[in-house]
């Protein structure tokens, strides 16, 4: 009876054991998204982006990203910034954010993108591994003051890519 009664208790002790190990979200922390810049002279095409998290076993795609060449178009870039030359990535009015599916706020350990580039025709995929330390920083809260004044709280839970010729 003593070893039926050990073996329950050691089975309990590794089952709250192995829920230490799962990392803690603060529930304030918007859900993570992806963004992207191009050039107005180098558009591509993201066909398909996705985030995968091995430890709680799960993949989580991203919207289509159906409007990407109005992001970069130049007229609209020249609206703000009127010296913008249509070449360099315009990291202020050219960036489309793409939101989850199915929304969480735990992030990935991997985000995948598969995208065209439309000025040389060639197909690329793009993996970033994301790091215990940039899940650390983006876990913690900061402030920023916006230009009226206002001192607002934010979380770094946006990847943003770059995209520029041949890959």
């Amino acid at each position: 009876m003593k070893k039926i009664i050990s073996t329950g208790v050691f089975c309990l002790l590794l089952a709250g054991c192995s829920m230490i190990s799962r990392e803690r979200v603060p529930d304030e922390v918007p859900d993570w998204t992806v963004g992207y810049a191009m050039p107005s002279f180098y558009p591509v095409r993201v066909t398909k982006a996705y985030g995968i998290n091995t430890q709680e076993d799960w993949t989580s795609i991203l919207h289509t990203h159906s409007q990407f060449m109005t992001i970069s178009d130049l007229e609209r870039i020249k609206e703000s910034q009127s010296d913008y030359d249509g070449y360099g990535l315009s990291l202020t009015f050219g960036i489309a954010q793409y939101s989850q599916i199915r929304y969480t706020n735990h992030l990935p350990d991997k985000v995948v993108l598969y995208w065209t580039s439309l000025f040389d025709a060639k197909f690329y995929i793009t993996e970033l591994d994301v790091t215990p330390k940039m899940k650390a920083l983006a876990y913690k809260k900061q402030s920023y003051i916006r230009p009226d004044g206002i001192k607002r709280a934010c979380y770094q839970t946006t990847f943003d890519f770059g995209f520029l010729p041949n890959g």
